[in-house]
């Protein structure tokens, strides 16, 4: 059993707060919430999945709630377990969070790990609704792209990739999955009008923001 109430560290940031849950009967949700993104910082995800799990024990909120089945999510996530994470991620889904950014990453980490799992299909649905939910954030672009190509639609995925591209040039991840599809199909670039245009259009965004910002360079 993972116990809240001893060190795992030498920290002594993390024996104050230890404290501060005794005095509070263990009870503090703040203090849990400290305790928790401490221990993700110190790759001690059992202890942080303690911390999130009580949380939810003591909070009706469903919005908090949620969030703590995001960042369970995201412990399975790093631990390489999809689906034990995409059951947390439904699990907050099912709460139907207004909070847009808890209900956004809940449906696009849920479609990042079907596409894992390659159930690119299941994955779908989710990445179209983190989509609507926030149209501003370039990973749902990419992750519906890889489900769009894992189904057969390399049209579809190219046209997302070019989309990821431009909502973030600084992440060149979906320009090289573009050029790789691309390769794999060059008839694409017939097949789908401007195609060309915008693979040179991502280019060069991704090489501008390269020599704007020379920390990204040999990202």
């Amino acid at each position: 059993d993972i116990s809240l109430h001893r060190p795992c560290t030498s920290s002594e940031t993390e024996k104050r707060m230890l404290s501060s849950l005794d005095e509070s009967g263990g009870r503090d949700v703040r203090v849990l919430w400290s305790l928790g993104a401490f221990y993700s910082q110190a790759g001690h995800y059992d202890q942080e999945t303690a911390c999130m799990q009580r949380v939810i024990e003591l909070i009706e909120d469903p919005e908090q709630q949620a969030a703590c089945f995001l960042a369970l999510g995201q412990i399975q996530e790093q631990k390489g377990d999809y689906r034990a994470a995409a059951a947390r991620y439904q699990s907050g889904i099912e709460l139907e969070p207004r909070g847009r950014r808890t209900a956004y990453f809940l449906r696009n980490n849920m479609g990042y790990c079907l596409n894992e799992m390659r159930e690119h299909e299941a994955a779908v649905p989710h990445l179209e609704q983190a989509l609507k939910t926030d149209p501003t954030r370039a990973n749902a672009y990419k992750n519906l792209a890889l489900s769009y190509q894992g189904t057969g639609n390399p049209s579809g995925a190219a046209e997302l990739f070019v989309a990821a591209t431009r909502s973030n040039a600084a992440d060149p991840r979906s320009l090289r999955h573009l050029e790789s599809l691309i390769e794999a199909n060059p008839d694409l670039l017939v097949d789908v009008p401007g195609l060309q245009q915008d693979l040179d259009g991502c280019r060069f965004a991704v090489k501008e923001v390269r020599r704007q910002v020379p920390s990204l360079r040999g990202h």
